[in-house]
């Protein structure tokens, strides 16, 4: 199956099963939106009254927090009709009269509004893409001046721990294989990994499915400092989750026009980026030149298999090579997780079969950091 269009052909070529989300407590679930929220500075006040646009919502889930904040209005934009459906059925029982709703099936580098918004959400619809640097710089134009951008990212550090699942799958399972056929075979080979990560907010199927199954060519990663590059001319970072952000000088200190939020910004990102790998370590630090090779070589993880799954390559050799390189580095900076990469190396190399993971403890409960979430305000120069 090819994709044309990323995850939107995917998704629409395996209907509705992909538009389900588990929550649990809704009300507990919303409360994590709130502190989501807070940790990118975006206060109640902020969006009561005021113009907010978001791409991909999915199935409305994350979309509620936003509505009850009462804006004065809010657009929710998505690819597929579908799950549109499903979001506005959900968001439909809402009752705020206060709020106009409007959903709008469209592309979003497609999506010409006529008016900017005061708050822009575009969450898990960036990274990933063909080229997701371009379509950042046209979901920017949206925001008002000193309007607020949320966007997410992914980097290959933050998503090594769900490459190498990925590249088990490409082990055990034949190309070309159906989409529910993969399914058969990896739900107990990852039932036991999935079922010990915290916060899953979806069925095993559809984790399966949107990070192993589904087909990825040239798609690419974005992470933090190539998206705070991307909009350095227009925008200063505003907050992030995980809070990695740390800027000691004096406020008085910054007379110049732009106080340089964003160069702190990468400096604080690359000294810490090896707590992306894994979300149980926190509060490391390395020095900024470890920090950037951690990334590079992560990133050739990441491009050796997607030309492995799209027979651009069939040097598997190099790519134990690649992965041997991240775990000497994960060795100088966080020790405490070299058992987990040093089981997923050798569990791949061995033949990635079912029976051999079961003593490989420190591989199942590894899991990184995934997404990233920033925040952005867009200033006058």
């Amino acid at each position: 199956m090819t994709t044309k269009r990323p995850y939107l052909d995917f998704y629409e070529e395996m209907g509705s099963q992909l538009v389900s989300r588990v929550v649990g407590n809704q009300e507990e679930f919303l409360r994590t939106r709130s502190a989501l929220y807070m940790l990118l500075g975006i206060v109640p006040g902020f969006v009561k009254g005021k113009r907010v646009l978001e791409l991909g919502p999915g199935t409305g889930h994350n979309s509620l927090h936003t509505a009850r904040l009462s804006p004065k209005e809010y657009v929710l934009v998505d690819g597929g009709e579908e799950i549109l459906d499903v979001a506005r059925e959900r968001l439909s029982h809402l009752g705020n009269s206060s709020t106009k709703l409007e959903f709008v099936c469209s592309l979003f580098e497609n999506y010409e509004p006529d008016r900017q918004f005061d708050l822009v959400l575009a969450e898990a619809c960036i990274p990933m893409q063909k080229d997701p640097a371009t379509l950042l710089s046209q979901i920017a134009q949206h925001v008002k001046l000193g309007g607020v951008l949320v966007v997410t990212t992914i980097s290959a550090v933050s998503y090594l721990s769900e490459i190498l699942r990925r590249l088990g799958r490409d082990i055990v399972i034949p190309a070309h294989t159906p989409p529910n056929e993969q399914l058969e075979v990896l739900r107990p080979l990852y039932r036991t990994h999935l079922e010990s990560l915290i916060g899953l907010g979806r069925s095993i199927d559809d984790w399966l499915l949107d990070n192993i199954v589904q087909p990825f060519d040239v798609e690419q990663l974005l992470t933090i400092p190539q998206a705070i590059n991307v909009l350095q001319d227009k925008f200063q970072i505003l907050g992030s989750s995980p809070k990695f952000l740390t800027d000691w000088r004096w406020h008085k200190t910054m007379t110049n026009v732009s106080p340089s939020f964003n160069k702190q910004a990468i400096e604080s990102y690359h000294s810490q980026n090896i707590n992306l790998m894994d979300y149980r370590v926190q509060n490391l630090s390395h020095d900024i030149d470890t920090g950037m090779l951690l990334e590079t070589e992560c990133s050739k993880i990441w491009d050796q298999m997607i030309d492995l799954e799209n027979n651009r390559s069939s040097d598997w050799l190099r790519l134990w090579k690649d992965i041997e390189n991240v775990r000497n580095l994960v060795g100088q900076c966080a020790p405490q997780l070299l058992p987990a990469v040093t089981e997923a190396l050798e569990w791949l190399q061995s033949g990635a079969r079912q029976k051999d993971l079961t003593d490989r403890q420190e591989f199942s409960h590894w899991w990184g950091r995934g997404q990233q979430y920033l925040s952005f305000v867009r200033y006058v120069n």
